[in-house]
């Protein structure tokens, strides 16, 4: 009866741990591929209120965004947890005219130049 009483206990703890990892990959990987919560999650990590996101491109374990605030052009980058959601990895603004970076994925490195043309119908990340 012990025997049964302790294997009963190793599988309590087990899904316990289990439920506390996946209790913590949820919350740090809380935001969904959807405007709102990228724009909310940009807003709240520069602390400022009056984003509006143009456009957000997936590559692979990552998604750079790219919006407008105060008339000058950011970029963000989030990366992709197991749970399919993600975190804010980055975010700025300025006033480059033509920001240019290099982004780390999972599967390789990607040359990432954003622009706004003058008729601000910014067709490509």
């Amino acid at each position: 009866m012990n025997e049964i009483c302790e294997i009963l206990k190793y599988i309590v703890i087990m899904f316990g741990i289990i439920a506390l990892l996946f209790i913590y990959i949820y919350k740090e990987f809380p935001v969904q591929e959807d405007i709102a919560s990228i724009e909310a999650s940009i807003a709240k990590t520069i602390s400022s209120q009056g984003i509006e996101l143009i456009k957000y491109v997936k590559l692979e374990n990552k998604l750079i965004a790219m919006y407008k605030l105060d008339q000058q052009i950011g970029r963000a980058v989030f990366t992709q947890g197991i749970n399919g959601q993600y975190k804010i990895a980055s975010a700025g603004y300025g006033s480059s005219p033509i920001p240019f970076f290099i982004e780390d994925t999972n599967k390789g490195k990607y040359a990432v130049i954003m622009g706004q043309n003058h008729n601000n119908e910014i067709s490509y990340i």
